[in-house]
């Protein structure tokens, strides 16, 4: 099995690694739980007090930041949900449910700087500025137009994610994220593609290596 952190090409990445989480732009409620409103001033959040359940389903409540642009009904849509990591950091998952006979699945891992509520997109002369998006509704245009259904999650300290950005702990919640697919849904890896932004393609190299997968 190849170990990509005994290598001199994993060290030059793991150099220049630097971790950005934004400003939460949702929090995750318990579906049984009416909908309040909602202050993201602080990271890892919850609108309840009651520990954290890997068990329980959850609803993604956005802020205005994350400038949501669809229906009601496209919310029903958005399965969210909390996996524990090896390293004991409890993360915040989506399932998004566009066709109830996707051809395939994909994992996505978006880039730095951004969070499941909101995404970032450069413009073609590199400066500074940038054109805000919405991460989880661009998942719901993007498979329905693949007839696929889409899986995303935010890195430890990202989001409502808890813990720390860190190297470690980003390896942790790609390895989490993915055994979700398998164990909770019962996903076989053939119907699975790896798709990651920036710092996501970087765990998704040995993934791929070690495990039959697509990877883009």
């Amino acid at each position: 099995m190849i170990r990509f952190e005994e290598t001199h090409t994993h060290i030059l990445v793991i150099l220049f690694i630097a971790f950005l989480p934004p400003e939460p732009t949702y929090s995750l409620i318990p579906a049984d739980e009416p909908v309040t409103t909602t202050n993201n001033n602080n990271n890892n959040n919850t609108s309840t007090k009651k520990p954290i359940d890997d068990s329980v389903r959850y609803r993604i409540c956005f802020s205005d930041k994350a400038e949501w642009q669809h229906s009601a009904n496209d919310m029903l849509k958005l399965e969210a949900y909390y996996v524990t990591t090896s390293r004991h950091n409890r993360i915040a998952c989506i399932y998004v449910n566009c066709t109830a006979n996707p051809k395939f699945y994909i994992l996505f891992s978006h880039g730095n700087a951004v969070d499941l509520g909101r995404s970032r997109f450069f413009e073609e002369d590199f400066e500074n500025t940038f054109i805000k998006g919405q991460m989880a509704s661009f998942f719901i245009v993007l498979g329905t137009r693949l007839q696929c259904n889409i899986f995303s999650y935010d890195y430890s300290g990202y989001g409502a994610s808890q813990g720390k950005a860190s190297e470690k702990n980003m390896y942790a919640d790609i390895e989490a994220a993915y055994n979700t697919i398998k164990q909770r849904y019962h996903i076989p890896e053939s119907k699975i593609i790896l798709y990651g932004q920036s710092i996501g393609k970087i765990k998704y190299v040995e993934l791929t290596l070690v495990n039959e997968f697509f990877f883009f």
